[in-house]
């Protein structure tokens, strides 16, 4: 018995390894830094200019850093005030949306026994382990393998001219080394054979 085998030995309920693998996407989810440190410091510009400004008319030496004269005529039906209203409502939608959509995950979720311990597989390094185990299929030469909404998408070329039993065998290797790997992926393969042209 593998070492895989006898960490996966537990017998874990369905309904438990969903919950594993919600919790892994969570952790390994992307944190939206970039926006939220954007925002941050363009909040801290604007309300460090506007304590310089009430701090500086306190003292009764205004900084006059914003052109308060210019903004003493406009309203609020003028063009420029419905511009701006318009792109800070667009700024707060886009902002509000990347806080609470979920990012997608940079790395694909491995099972593990300790509910505690998350560990990834990138994209590639998963379409490169299985893109190897189809072509290690005897008939297959080569293997193209795409990863999308949690199926398994796997062309194959061949230059068997007989192909009897080729895509079960493709989809055999292919949802071993899934299982294998102990990946929480879609386990849906997917197998499209092309023959090579001579």
């Amino acid at each position: 018995m593998s070492t895989i085998d006898e960490i996966f030995a537990t017998g874990a309920t369905r309904k438990e390894k969903r919950a594993a693998r919600r919790r892994a996407l969570r952790a390994l989810r992307p944190q939206r830094v970039p926006a939220g440190a954007l925002t941050a410091l363009a909040l801290t510009l604007a309300g460090g200019l506007t304590a310089a400004e009430v701090v500086s008319a306190l003292a009764g030496r205004p900084l006059r850093a914003v052109p308060y004269d210019r903004l003493a005529g406009i309203t609020w039906g003028d063009r420029a005030t419905m511009i701006a209203g318009a792109g800070t409502l667009v700024t707060g939608l886009a902002l509000a949306a990347a806080g609470l959509l979920p990012g997608r995950a940079r790395l694909i979720p491995v099972e593990t026994a300790d509910p505690h311990l998350v560990i990834g597989m990138t994209r590639r390094g998963l379409r490169n382990s299985l893109a190897a185990a189809v072509a290690a299929v005897e008939g297959v030469e080569r293997a193209r393998v795409r990863l999308r909404r949690g199926r398994v998408h796997i062309v194959a070329t061949t230059g068997s001219l007989t192909t009897d039993g080729l895509v079960s065998a493709i989809r055999r290797a292919a949802s071993a080394r899934l299982a294998d790997t102990g990946v929480l992926y879609g386990h849906e393969v997917r197998v499209r054979l092309h023959r090579k042209q001579i």
